[in-house]
């Protein structure tokens, strides 16, 4: 099963997502980055593309399914495949976290928007932005440094020749540490932010639905609502993100929080594929969104492609 998983599932699940998610950036690009909107949608698809390409670890998986593990060459060619593992291995921890992060900052881009609609222009422009998808990517480094050195590649002799393993140091680590620096990157990348995200999409919705009652009302309603059309298509965009986001990454969180039980090694080792392939679905689907609910992103996809 654990094979299916790898050299199967995840990576047939992971392609579409991958073109989509460029496909994301091209056209967002072509619209522009003066809107905020724009800006959030871009880094986002930019930390799924990454975790898209990390998950699926080419050296790490020669590594892992060849005879005996390990990698089967010149020390030369070894020390290549394991510096591309951890290139893979950044590009899957830093583009997980940011992407499990950066839907709060939509949220509350969302919040300002439907709250504050006359401030908005001033109070979110899109240098702080910028500042702001800057500050929450940049602080995962020191998390993404430490988990550097917890790996190492040795050379071990497995029958006529030297194999290279790659092999854990965290005995060299102080475990109480590493318990502590993963506990607090898992709360503060999944409960906490699909906490905010959900009680935000709540309070947005609330808002919008009061807001169309009031429009209802109004003597000019076919102005109004032509008027408010672009705005209100583009919170029902971010919030079906945050949607997809809190059903998907929940699902993620709690199947992790299985995966922390003794299980034999086997069965955790499949847990911990399927929740790679669970935020796999979740940084797949978001291209579909924009394609479904945003008609100037169809139009402009079609224009290119």
């Amino acid at each position: 099963a654990e094979w299916v998983f790898g050299l199967v599932v995840i990576p047939v699940v992971s392609l579409p997502g991958m073109i989509g998610n460029i496909s994301s950036l091209i056209v967002l690009y072509r619209h522009g980055f003066k809107k905020t909107s724009n800006i959030l949608l871009a880094a986002l698809s930019l930390a799924d593309s990454f975790y898209l390409v990390g998950v699926n670890n080419i050296p790490g998986l020669i590594h892992a399914y060849s005879a005996g593990r390990g990698f089967h060459f010149s020390q030369e060619v070894s020390y290549l495949l394991y510096g591309l593992y951890q290139f893979y291995r950044l590009l899957e921890l830093w583009g997980n976290w940011c992407s499990l992060t950066l839907p709060v900052l939509i949220t509350l881009e969302r919040l300002v928007a439907v709250y504050f609609p006359f401030q908005f222009p001033s109070l979110v422009t899109s240098t702080r932005t910028w500042v702001a998808v800057f500050v929450f990517c940049v602080i995962w480094l020191p998390v993404n440094v430490y988990y550097f050195f917890l790996e190492d590649l040795v050379f071990v002799q497995q029958g006529n020749e030297i194999v290279g393993r790659i092999v854990s140091m965290r005995s060299c680590a102080n475990e109480d540490i590493y318990a502590s620096v993963k506990k607090a990157a898992i709360i503060l990348s999944e409960p906490i932010p699909i906490f905010l995200v959900v009680m935000g999409c709540i309070t947005v919705g609330v808002r919008v639905r009061m807001a169309n009652r009031k429009r209802k009302k109004m003597i000019s309603v076919v102005v109004a609502v032509q008027k408010a059309a672009p705005a209100y298509r583009t919170t029902w965009t971010l919030m079906l993100v945050c949607i997809a986001y809190t059903v998907t990454i929940g699902t993620a969180f709690v199947l992790e929080m299985v995966v922390s039980v003794d299980w034999n090694a086997e069965v955790g080792v499949v847990l911990q594929l399927l929740v790679r392939l669970v935020k796999c679905v979740h940084s797949s689907c978001n291209f579909l969104i924009y394609i479904y609910i945003n008609r100037n992103f169809r139009e402009t996809y079609r224009s290119i492609f």
